[in-house]
């Protein structure tokens, strides 16, 4: 059994960038100035991107397959061609 972290964003995959780089110049902007709540700004900004992701847990329970092959063959006429 083998557990992961997939990614299934709500957006189409350019616009969530282009909307998480914006999201992030604009909480470095308000570092930069020294605004007051910007570690609260970030962490909305945060929870937001996060939200839009849509991250799934995934488990996978695989079992191994038996080597047995059905072979058929066909001898008929019209496989004489």
């Amino acid at each position: 059994m083998s557990t992961s972290i997939g990614f299934a964003p709500h957006l189409p995959l350019i616009l969530f960038w282009v909307l998480a780089g914006l999201a992030a110049l604009l909480v470095l902007g308000s570092f930069v100035i020294g605004a007051r709540g910007a570690w609260a700004r970030a962490l909305a900004l945060i929870a937001v991107v996060l939200a839009l992701a849509n991250p799934l847990i995934v488990r996978e329970t695989r079992e191994p397959l038996s080597d047995v092959v059905a072979l058929v063959i066909d001898h008929s006429q019209s496989m004489d061609i």
